[in-house]
């Protein structure tokens, strides 16, 4: 900057001393002339045009007074306003919240706020003039990791533009959360220097955390209502292995209309529902439940599904606001027979893997949901399945996930229905759930996720039956876990002193799931399968975590009573014949086996 003395004189004061001076020249030539005209023998014509000109020279030497009274009159108040831009930024600086730093291009501290001394508890007038590093490594002996904010700067020494943004833990005077901010005093300018800001973000966090947490509990809430309409169980069907799933949309609709049941009709045949209410939130939940327990209540009175759609159709277009509607499929499924009649009310359409030509079918697409015209009429249609046949019914929260816009497609699910069909039933929901789950970026599922799986059993291993159940892994469905395998354990007629040992290993190997088995994914699964190989019982849990730390398997030996754990792995070891444990960054398998039959002889004491 220009020193004082070298500085230009301001242009008002420098046109003030002109209009002074030209009115001072102006009164010296009006009296000249009035002598010329007065003293000196001239003719009077001359005479009076010089009293004229000496008059008008007057009168601009007036006016050149009241014009430099008026300027002066209108500067009187410039010091003060001048003065002004400096007091209110002082002012300014020492009103913020933040404390800031202002540091020339050559890395000198120009000026600090008193808020950095507030935060950091020292004096910060030491500091002005010296390197900005010295102040830095003031700042970072405060700080819980003090090298992390000194090689956070070592960037801005590769590049003196680039704006630097970082959190840390201050440890000392107190215990905050500051934010580091800093960017040059000028974007196009890189001598203007730099300016720092230190922000207290604690309390900011505190709540974003605290909001965090309870929108964390308003999902886990509108989630476990909403499994609150599911079936707790799922039926036992001879020939048929069925398998159900279902995940919670994510993100900020929590609840939406999705439901599935099993329906008990005459004869032994079961009905296969999977509904989808339109809308979400509270309301879906509620008018999905009203169609739910409808339908049950109507099965029980109706001869057949035609019949009793039309029922159900008209009581949803009474009951549900007239913008609502409720698209349900219903499947009625004669296990014995294999044989399905089925009835789609607008729903998605239902697939079917046929094992005997490797091919998927889809079956045709259904009429108009329920509710929205009151006398439409609902025919059912039929069809046979066949041994390894599979057919699955699914909501359109698995077609429709999106990713960038596109959905994921009924060509793709397709697919997977063809490729995993070969496999058991709970293989395909995995496959599934997986790939929904790799192709929707995480917390933008935005529509519930219901797949029911049917399996047609071979007639070739009805004496070796198999089982499957998905339960959220959570610690209260360990008791699910274990009832699931006892009901099984009773249904081939094990033993009841081995069925206990089994039952035992398995409740510690839940035990573990629950523990160690939940991966990243908040919604993590235990997948439980049953079967009969020979004259022995195999069990598996499966779950999604990396599972337990092998330095707490102990081996062959009983943990100390002190230890952490391992009593669970000990038990499990020497409750069955054969305990395996399978760990991977998908997930934790374990595979108990117990001899429970005689050799030669099978479930229910037949022979093999």
């Amino acid at each position: 900057m220009t020193p004082d003395a070298e500085r230009p004189e301001p242009v008002r004061p420098r046109l003030v001393s002109a209009i002074r001076y030209s009115g001072f020249a102006a009164l010296v030539l009006a009296a000249a002339l009035t002598v010329f005209s007065l003293v000196l023998d001239v003719p009077a014509s001359t005479r009076n045009v010089g009293l004229a000109g000496a008059a008008v020279v007057l009168v601009l030497a007036l006016y050149s007074v009241l014009v430099t009274r008026a300027i002066e009159d209108g500067a009187a108040p410039a010091a003060p306003e001048a003065a002004l831009p400096s007091t209110d930024m002082g002012a300014i600086m020492g009103a913020l919240d933040e404390a800031v730093v202002y540091r020339d291009a050559s890395g000198s501290v120009c000026a600090i706020n008193p808020r950095l001394a507030d935060i950091f508890a020292f004096s910060t007038d030491p500091f002005i003039g010296r390197p900005h590093v010295e102040l830095l490594r003031e700042i970072a002996r405060s700080m819980e990791d003090p090298e992390a904010l000194m090689e956070a700067y070592q960037t801005l020494i590769e590049d003196p533009s680039a704006v630097l943004a970082y959190e840390f833990d201050q440890v000392v005077p107190e215990q905050r959360q500051l934010r580091f901010v800093s960017r040059p005093a000028s974007p196009n300018d890189p001598s203007a220097g730099r300016v720092d800001v230190i922000t207290d973000v604690s309390e900011a966090n505190r709540r974003a955390g605290q909001v965090e947490r309870l929108l964390d509990q308003s999902r886990r809430t509108a989630e476990s209502y909403q499994r609150g309409l599911l079936p707790q169980s799922i039926p036992r069907l001879p020939r048929i292995g069925l398998v159900a799933h279902y995940v919670a949309a994510s993100g900020d609709k929590g609840v939406c209309g999705d439901f599935y049941d099993f329906v008990p009709f005459p004869d032994g045949q079961i009905g296969l529902v999977l509904g989808d209410v339109c809308g979400s939130g509270p309301q879906a939940a509620s008018d999905g439940a009203l169609t739910r327990y409808s339908l049950r209540s109507f099965a029980t009175e109706e001869p057949g599904p035609g019949a009793l759609f039309e029922r159900l159709n008209r009581h949803v277009a009474h009951n549900l606001p007239s913008e609502r509607f409720a698209r349900v499929l219903l499947c009625v499924l004669d296990p014995e027979r294999a044989t399905l009649e089925y009835i789609n009310a607008g729903h998605v359409p239902p697939v079917i893997y046929r094992a005997a030509d490797d091919r998927v079918e889809w079956l045709p697409e259904g009429g108009l949901a329920l509710g929205v015209e009151e006398d439409t009429q609902f025919k059912p249609a039929t069809m046979e399945l066949e041994p390894r046949d599979v057919l699955v019914l699914y909501s359109d929260g698995v077609t429709e996930a999106p990713r960038r816009g596109r959905p994921f497609g009924q060509g793709r699910f397709g697919d997977l229905v063809k490729d995993w069909s070969k496999g058991s039933a709970g293989e395909l929901v995995q496959a599934v759930r997986r790939a929904v789950e790799a192709w929707v970026p995480e917390g933008e599922l935005r529509d519930d996720l219901a797949l029911l799986v049917c399996q047609v059993v071979p007639d070739d291993t009805l004496n070796e039956p198999t089982r499957e159940l998905v339960l959220p892994n959570e610690a209260a469905r360990n008791r699910d876990v274990r009832a699931f395998v006892a009901s099984f354990l009773a249904d081939v007629r094990a033993p009841v002193e081995l069925s206990n040992d089994v039952l035992v290993a398995v409740g510690e190997a839940a035990a573990n799931a629950t523990r160690h088995g939940r991966g990243d994914n908040s919604r993590s699964e235990v997948r439980i399968r049953c079967a009969v190989e020979g004259a022995d019982v195999m069990v598996t849990i499966a779950d999604d975590g990396p599972g337990f730390d092998p330095g707490d398997d102990p081996g062959e030996e009983l943990p100390d009573r002190f230890a952490s754990g391992g009593r669970g792995l000990y038990l499990m070891r020497h409750l069955v014949d054969q305990a395996s444990f399978d760990s991977s960054r998908g997930g934790t398998t374990v595979t108990l086996r117990r001899r429970v039959f005689e050799v030669g002889e099978g479930p229910g004491g037949r022979d093999t």
